[in-house]
């Protein structure tokens, strides 16, 4: 029996754009220079051409959703709606601008401030992101449509993209404890944050996505019977 034919794939595709798009358009907008729409369509537009560029290359598995405004983390923070208190979330969707006050500690929109989220280094790499803060109160629930409106405006260009998401025990252990119990183990909110994921495996799958890439770096570290334990959890 012969194997089918080799496909191939990129993980995960420069987000920053061919002329560093991205950073002169998020910093005109932090300025004041350029509105929110404007930036929106900067991202549209690195997109479309990530994706078309893989498509001509003849990449059979394109991902989407590896690009991001800030960071990958903070989007899954986003996606799941785990917002910290202090910035006062409504509790609707997580738009970019929310994103962003997470990140920064400033709304100017709304003349808000707030101690920014901690960012941190991605394990041993010069990459950053934001810190997922979590207690034994923290609760998630879906609050962005991000990934879903990605994999669309893929679909739209007639590509049918992979979806790439930070698995739940690496979002988990990369998170900052922020409860008073010195005894609390993120991976208790497993079963929490799971529900969640499946949720957004089942609209994914809807939409048609023959695939969805999940992301799990802590499987490089030297874990624990624990930390084993949940992943082996996770995935069944």
């Amino acid at each position: 029996m012969s194997a089918g034919p080799i496909k191939t794939k990129v993980l995960g595709y420069p987000r920053i754009g061919q002329d560093r798009q991205l950073k002169k358009a998020t910093e005109s907008y932090w300025k004041g220079e350029s509105g929110l729409e404007a930036l929106k369509e900067a991202g549209r537009q690195i997109r479309r051409e990530n994706w078309l560029k893989q498509k001509e290359a003849g990449i059979d598995l394109i991902p989407c959703n590896d690009f991001s405004f800030y960071d990958q983390a903070l989007d899954m923070t986003c996606l799941l709606g785990n917002v910290p208190e202090r910035f006062h979330w409504d509790g609707g969707p997580i738009d970019l601008d929310m994103q962003f006050f997470i990140a920064r500690g400033l709304r100017p929109a709304a003349a808000q401030t707030a101690p920014a989220s901690e960012m941190t280094k991605w394990f041993d790499t010069n990459y950053h992101y934001i810190v997922p803060e979590l207690s034994s109160a923290t609760q998630f629930r879906l609050s962005s449509s991000k990934v879903f409106d990605e994999f669309q405006e893929a679909l739209d260009l007639g590509i049918k993209t992979v979806p790439v998401l930070i698995g739940p025990v690496t979002y988990l252990m990369l998170g900052k404890h922020h409860d008073n119990d010195a005894t609390f183990d993120p991976l208790t909110l497993l079963d929490r944050i799971l529900p969640v994921y499946e949720e957004i495996l089942r609209r994914l799958s809807k939409q048609g996505a023959p695939w969805v890439q999940m992301d799990e770096p802590v499987f490089a570290l030297d874990l624990g019977e624990d930390q084993r334990r949940a992943l082996n959890s996770a995935y069944t």
